[in-house]
């Protein structure tokens, strides 16, 4: 494996930068779902089933929010298109660990259709900001970064919620995901090449 390569690609500011962020926002998402079925299991003292609709709320929220949240991207601007994922995320998520479970579905599915769309505008600014072959090793990179963000993230939000902190645990899941957004939002990463004025 060419280390030199990425040692390359992160010696550029802004993509050092992005890969970081999406690193540390992707890690509370990771987490969420594993947090949340133990919340429901073991602080609502509702099955495995429960958790798994649950889950399943939120999965489909996730899918029907997030063609929508693409698009306000690319039409609106990184910056208006993050509000209000950076407002849902701190507000659902300190919530939802106080409702009883039949409140705590509805949440979900509004949290899942707001939910920071990290993965998305990480990758298409990395396809903005690397460019040649350098866009094959970032996007290469920023699949590390994932892959090891899924090992730590439900890992810590299985150790959080089994030493009884679910509450806390799913709070600093949606205050760690806005602060992010917010960092998002002030970088402000490119998610669409310049286009090129029309001669003439």
């Amino acid at each position: 494996m060419n280390f030199a390569l990425y040692r390359e690609l992160l010696a550029v500011q802004r993509i050092r930068r992005l890969l970081i962020v999406g690193m540390i926002a992707r890690i509370p998402h990771s987490a969420a779902g594993v947090l949340l079925t133990l919340h429901i299991v073991l602080t609502l003292d509702k099955g495995y089933a429960a958790a798994g609709a649950a889950a399943a709320v939120m999965t489909i929220g996730i899918a029907v929010g997030a063609p929508w949240r693409g698009r306000r991207v690319d039409t609106a601007g990184l910056r208006r298109a993050l509000i209000p994922s950076v407002v849902s995320e701190t507000i659902i998520w300190s919530v939802v660990p106080h409702v009883s479970y039949e409140w705590l579905l509805p949440l979900v599915f509004v949290g899942g259709l707001l939910t920071l769309p990290i993965f998305s505008v990480v990758r298409q600014s990395l396809g903005v900001l690397a460019d040649g072959n350098q866009r094959r090793t970032a996007f290469a990179l920023d699949a590390i970064t994932t892959e090891v963000v899924f090992m730590i993230g439900p890992a810590a939000g299985a150790v959080v919620a089994t030493s009884g902190f679910t509450v806390a645990g799913l709070t600093v899941v949606g205050v760690s995901t806005s602060l992010a957004g917010l960092f998002l939002m002030w970088f402000n990463p490119p998610t669409r090449s310049a286009v090129p004025s029309a001669e003439g």
